[in-house]
């Protein structure tokens, strides 16, 4: 039989010596360093977390001390005092390799600690121990630890079951005497109600003898799935949600004690509707999806509420994905790196998940290494494990802010810190400015005579900034930089001259930085800017407002992308003219990301109503060529000025209608008579659902964010959360009444 026992193998630990996962034994109250060796195997060997492995500890601990009858604290209590010296341990454990007299010193005392009972007592444990002998007992293993527990007292045990036995049959008399009393109201109501016939009375009175008393009424749960929504997507806790209910409902004259109202009910609600619109979601929506769709993924470092440390992070990466008419959440999983390799591989399982592997035909992403690289970039290894190619669909935003970073960079020098120096000082001096006195570009001499000389570009940059702002803005700092634009320009925004506060600043900020540039300016005469700085700010808020914010805002316009792109690099080179080197700058950095004039995504100028017929047919008659099988190449482009549309297209632009499934026989028609092919119209339709900008993801990343840290823990729970918080935003947009009014007959899934 020994040969046949299987023990746990052991190994030396940093300060806790040998470490294994054996029952902890003995006649005495557990150490410090017992406990911890336990804590550790749980973590380490066992693969526990953290929560896990405490709560493990203190159960084990917890036999022993039951073992010698004497009192605990609450088992939440125990988990964090075994978690507190753990966390103790680690951080001697980071130290170590420093070394020193103090590091020394700090050892030696935690160690000493280790000898010592873990101390799990009862804060009343004074009062509750009542046996001499057990409180002698206790006394001495936070003091000799000489005492040992002895052999089972089989006369004190009979006398505490004696006393439980009581105890139990004082509580079932105590009900029994409450039911009597319930029971005799009941039937005195019943006799009363009947006094008009005494054998009527007497006949109901024999009729209720012996019967059970009347069972208490069951409390309401009012969770319901659109208040526990809400609940989620106004990042209430169920002990808020306790105080909130409680007083609405005796506002509305409910006595609170007729609903179901405690944390632990409202939590069970909550969770249960969570799980419930994730399932009624992934069973939907792959049932209803019409049309291609593009998938997007954005990743972000922030705080792993689950790690083993305090000061731990990890990747997030929400995925979601887009059709012509809906956009869907699928995940904002963990990510083991920052890697292509570890994205490619989250967007894949999220899409098996949601069985979306078939509907996907393009990808929407940032241009960083991770994402883009020809070998290890997610973007191809998406394409790899999916098995088909993929179209490609970088954010125009994110080409941009690399193009302004560029110039920004080169104007007024590179930034070591999180701030900008020059935004800074702004900031600081903003309350000494008067902001009713800006003065536009034109007043400063040198870029007057920059516009007198450039007047179609400023007219044209004019005309649309005017036009633009009148639209509805997703953001206030969208508008703000129109606005701010029109002024520099010498014109009047809708809404009048104003200047903005400044907002937040940091390097990440790209529009930001296009704000902060045009107001500075504007309130040139009111800082002390140097001659260095003022050329800088000149040629800045030029570039900013002839080139970059038309492009930024047409950026969104998929069917124009490729014939904008055309257009922002003439613009560049014109701008030579008034800047040589910005020019350069910013042509080299959109030249590194000519992703929508490359031979597959110029196909979408087959579409844009800008491109002149006599074009378009050129366009067509380039797709007749040879197709050979290499990959797709994007263009190097010397003069672009020069360079035509049909110059773009190849055979290898077909590649674009087989990946969408789109017919091409309209293009054998005359291109006027495009527009009345319904196969055209079928393709356009299609090509239309395409995005070339990534602010789906952006809005992921600020989802998880913002519920991060709250509500739950639990990993199943935060994704169901996500779900159910963008679920119920798409019904209420906002706030308003009219709004919570009208959803209010719509179904949804959060109902």
């Amino acid at each position: 039989m020994a040969a046949n026992a299987k023990t746990r193998s052991r190994h030396t630990v940093y300060l806790l010596g040998n470490v294994t996962g054996e029952p902890i034994l003995g006649a005495k109250l557990p150490t410090v360093g017992q406990a911890l060796s336990f804590f550790y195997w749980k973590l380490k060997e066992d693969k526990v977390s953290v929560r896990g492995s405490a709560a493990a500890t203190v159960e084990e601990v917890a036999k022993t001390w039951t073992r010698a009858n004497l009192p605990m604290c609450q088992v939440k209590h125990s988990i964090t005092r075994v978690e507190k010296f753990y966390e103790s341990w680690r951080t001697l454990q980071k130290g170590a390799k420093r070394g020193g007299p103090t590091q020394k010193k700090k050892e030696e005392e935690f160690q000493a600690t280790l000898n010592q009972t873990l101390d799990l007592r009862h804060q009343d444990w004074r009062t509750l121990v009542i046996c001499q002998e057990d409180r002698v007992f206790l006394q001495d293993q936070f003091s000799e630890r000489r005492a040992t527990i002895g052999a089972l007292d089989k006369t004190f045990e009979k006398k505490m079951k004696r006393k439980a036995d009581k105890v139990a049959a004082e509580d079932a008399r105590k009900k029994k005497e409450a039911a009597r009393k319930s029971f005799s109201s009941f039937g005195a109501v019943a006799e009363s109600s009947d006094s008009d016939s005494a054998s009527s009375t007497n006949s109901s009175s024999s009729e209720y003898e012996g019967a059970s008393p009347p069972k208490q009424k069951r409390p309401i749960n009012i969770i319901f799935p659109e208040v526990a929504a809400s609940l989620d997507r106004t990042k209430t806790t169920d002990r808020m949600a306790v105080h909130t209910i409680a007083a609405i409902s005796r506002a509305q004259g409910v006595n609170p004690e007729e609903l179901a109202l405690n944390k632990w009910t409202i939590n069970r609600s909550r969770r249960a509707h969570r799980t419930q619109v994730m399932e009624d979601l992934q069973a939907e929506f792959a049932e209803t999806v019409n049309g291609p769709l593009v998938v997007h993924w954005d990743g972000k470092l922030l705080p792993d509420l689950m790690g083993t440390g305090k000061h731990e992070k990890v990747d997030r990466l929400p995925i979601i994905v887009s059709s012509s008419s809906r956009e869907q959440l699928l995940n904002v999983p963990k990510l083991p790196s920052a890697a292509g390799h570890a994205m490619a591989d989250a967007v894949v399982a999220s899409l098996k998940s949601w069985r979306l592997t078939d509907h996907v035909k393009a990808m929407s992403f940032d241009t960083t290494a991770s994402n883009s690289g020809v070998r290890g970039g997610a973007a191809v290894l998406i394409e790899g494990k999916l098995g088909r190619d993929l179209l490609f669909l970088p954010c125009r935003h994110h080409i941009l802010e690399i193009v302004l970073a560029d110039v920004f960079k080169s104007l007024f020098g590179p930034t070591s810190g999180p701030e900008i120096p020059i935004f800074k000082r702004f900031k600081e001096k903003w309350s000494f400015v008067c902001r009713d006195r800006p003065e536009e570009g034109a007043l400063d001499k040198e870029t007057a005579v920059i516009l007198a000389g450039h007047q179609d570009l400023k007219t044209a940059a004019l005309e649309y900034a005017m036009e633009t702002v009148e639209q509805d803005h997703q953001r206030d700092d969208f508008r703000e930089l129109l606005e701010l634009t029109i002024v520099y320009l010498g014109g009047v925004p809708p809404r009048g001259i104003r200047i903005m506060a400044p907002g937040a600043m940091h390097q990440a900020r790209w529009m930001a930085k296009a704000i902060y540039g045009l107001k500075i300016f504007l309130l040139r005469s009111q800082l002390k800017l140097t001659v260095k700085e003022t050329t800088a700010l000149r040629v800045f808020s030029l570039f900013v407002t002839l080139v970059y914010t038309e492009a930024w805002f047409r950026a969104p316009q998929v069917l124009e992308a490729p014939l904008n792109d055309l257009n922002l690099f003439k613009k560049i080179r014109s701008f030579y003219a008034i800047d040589a080197e910005t020019s350069k700058i910013a042509a080299e950095a959109m030249g590194r990301h000519t992703w929508y004039l490359g031979e597959e995504s110029v196909a979408l100028a087959f579409f844009d109503p800008r491109v002149p017929s006599e074009t378009k047919r050129e366009m067509a008659a380039a797709l007749k060529t040879e197709m050979d099988g290499r990959p797709p190449k994007r263009p190097k482009l010397g003069d672009p000025a020069s360079l035509p549309l049909p110059d773009l297209v190849t055979a290898r632009s077909k590649r674009f209608f087989e990946i969408l499934g789109t017919e091409v026989g309209w293009m054998e028609k005359v291109p006027d008579d495009w527009v009345d092919d319904v196969s055209f119209q079928t393709a356009k339709k299609v090509a239309s659902a395409l995005v070339t900008v990534n602010d789906r993801a952006e809005r992921g990343v600020k989802l998880i964010q913002d519920y991060n840290a709250l509500l739950t823990k639990d990993e199943s729970q935060k994704q169901a959360l996500l779900h159910v918080v963008t679920e119920h935003r798409k019904r209420f947009p906002n706030a308003n009444k009219s709004t919570v009014a009208a959803a209010s007959t719509s179904t949804s899934v959060v109902h």
